[in-house]
């Protein structure tokens, strides 16, 4: 099982969650998300990244979009997932908290937010909020 997937059955969501990947690039967590049979949004600012991605994608379910992650384009609690893998840690440290902030504003109450990011210790950690 690879890390991927494993976020996926951590977030536990229900058949008809609709999902958000933020800073998707190629799409490798949308995909797995889609899978599943979920209903995804992957968003990312690199054209380039989104294009590969779209290429790449064999689901009628996950679409993909160009977008600011700090000034996401959805209403307030809108998905009942919101996940972004191994970005934060490339932003500055004020733009990481207006991604953040987006984040929470689109995932509904009760919703759950993935943060996948490295570690500075060898001890692997999957856990959602």
């Amino acid at each position: 099982m690879n890390v991927r997937t494993e976020v996926v059955d951590f977030t536990d969501a229900k058949g008809d969650a609709k999902i958000l990947d933020v800073a998707t690039g190629t799409g490798k967590q949308a995909f797995a998300f889609g899978k599943r049979g979920y209903k995804v949004v992957g968003i990312d600012l690199s054209e380039h990244m989104l294009k590969v991605a779209a290429r790449k994608n064999k689901y009628g379910n996950v679409g993909f979009i160009l977008a600011d992650a700090a000034k996401l384009p959805f209403m307030d609690q809108h998905f009942d997932v919101c996940s972004i893998s191994f970005a934060l840690h490339e932003m500055p440290l004020s733009m990481r908290k207006e991604v953040l902030q987006e984040i929470v504003r689109v995932t509904r109450i009760g919703g759950t937010i993935m943060i996948i990011d490295y570690s500075s210790s060898s001890e692997k950690r999957i856990g959602g909020y």
